[in-house]
């Protein structure tokens, strides 16, 4: 037996139990039962469906349009590259080669999932490079900023 998380999800207003066990890198949904209801419905332990994960289990989903990203990695050229914290579009771009920036500025708008999620720039420092323009996508861990 893996790893039990249990959720609870609201869907059209109406709320659920939900678990899921994670094992061997595989996400499989347990149960799910409505909360505060005396109507349940159960997915029993032997109609355990598999799950193709969405998110990684354990990790928070933002409620908010910024996304809390690990800090950037520092580049081969002495800069800090920030990097794409989920695959999508690029929407906007707020910055450009010389602007200087503090820890927390907004760099650009990614959009993922129907979300607009602001990229925020992790450190004080100045643009060295933007690589990547409107409209383009890009993959989780594409780097998008150079800042020195």
């Amino acid at each position: 037996m893996g790893k039990v998380f249990q959720y609870v999800v609201r869907v059209n207003g109406k709320e659920y139990n939900v678990e899921i066990e994670s094992e061997n890198e595989e996400i499989f949904l347990k149960s799910v039962t409505r909360a505060a209801s005396s109507a349940t419905q159960t997915l029993g332990e032997e109609s355990t469906q598999k799950v193709e994960p969405a998110l990684t289990v354990g990790t928070s989903v933002p409620t908010t349009s910024s996304v809390s990203q690990k800090p950037a990695a520092p580049s081969k050229t002495g800069g800090t590259v920030v990097e794409a914290p989920l695959p999508g579009k690029i929407l906007r771009i707020n910055v450009s080669t010389g602007s200087q920036v503090k820890r927390g500025d907004l760099l650009l708008i990614l959009e993922a999932m129907k979300m607009e999620n602001e990229i925020l720039a992790p450190v004080d420092g100045v643009v060295d490079s933007v690589l990547v323009s409107p409209n383009q996508t890009v993959n989780t861990h594409d780097p998008l900023v150079v800042l020195k």
